[in-house]
């Protein structure tokens, strides 16, 4: 069992901080959770802070709510209290515009255009940057992939497929075969956050599965284990997120995540 250390995980009653929570305590680790009003009387030390509140795909129905929580909490937990360490859950939805014959790392150059669509991926960017500037290396960015897992948000692509299969007992996907995206396991992403909070080397982190699921063979994996008949709309868009770098993880912690081609076997009921 791992020695005794506290951790404080904001946003421990979301979809990542359940799971990670879970995780740490079954490891013997003393975990503080406080609720969303709890926040503003945290205790004095908190210890090794993992910062995972934030919205997902419904930030567009919230915009205030969205900034507020990437931005505005943070500020106020990192300048009001004392740490151990602090890892803020970036996303890598950042480098959706990047444009990349090969993998993106954590240290390439990422634009953004401001817009409607934009609001989250600037705020999360604020976010990383008043981290960054932090004379402090233990305060850390980690930008996730897609994460999947029970309990997931039902406003995610993987999601939003399982629900349609489960009411419907099929799913005609709007985009194109050849889109694709990162997944990642939320059981692996626990590990990682471990890991970088307490022996991260870098200020950044890339936390993905390094690997660009198709659709098309996304689909055929829920395809066999459903049984249900998953077709493709005409005309659909192309929509292809740039191949993540993991070699950071890798070269630190022996990275090793399991592929969501295999890894959905038995973990969703669809």
């Amino acid at each position: 069992m791992a020695a005794v250390t506290d951790f404080t995980i904001l946003g421990g009653s979301g979809f990542i901080g359940t799971h990670l929570r879970k995780y740490l305590e079954g490891k013997g680790y003393k975990v503080f959770s406080p609720s969303r009003s709890e926040m503003n009387s945290l205790p004095h030390e908190l210890g090794h802070v993992i910062y995972a509140v934030g919205l997902t795909g419904d930030f567009r129905q919230r915009l205030i709510e969205t900034v507020d929580a990437h931005v505005n909490l943070l500020a106020k937990i990192i300048y009001d209290n004392k740490f151990s360490s602090f890892l803020y859950l970036s996303s890598a939805r950042v480098y959706s515009g990047v444009i990349s014959a090969g993998a993106v790392n954590e240290d390439v150059q990422i634009p953004v255009r401001p817009g409607p669509d934009a609001v989250y991926d600037l705020s999360k960017l604020l976010g990383e940057s008043f981290c960054l500037m932090q004379d402090n290396p233990s305060v850390r960015v980690v930008r996730l992939s897609n994460v999947y897992g029970y309990g997931q948000s039902r406003h995610t692509f993987l999601q939003m497929l399982i629900d349609e299969i489960n009411e419907k007992g099929g799913v005609e996907i709007r985009e194109a075969p050849d889109s694709g995206k990162d997944y990642v396991s939320v059981n692996d992403v626990v590990v990682a956050l471990e890991n970088i909070a307490l022996h991260g080397l870098e200020r950044t982190y890339n936390v993905a599965s390094g690997e660009l699921v198709t659709h098309e063979e996304l689909s055929r994996v829920l395809a066999r284990l459903s049984g249900a008949k998953i077709t493709f709309a005409d005309g659909g868009a192309v929509r292809r997120f740039p191949l993540i770098s993991v070699e950071r993880l890798v070269s630190e912690f022996g990275w090793a995540p399991q592929s969501i081609l295999r890894g959905l076997d038995g973990f969703f009921r669809v």
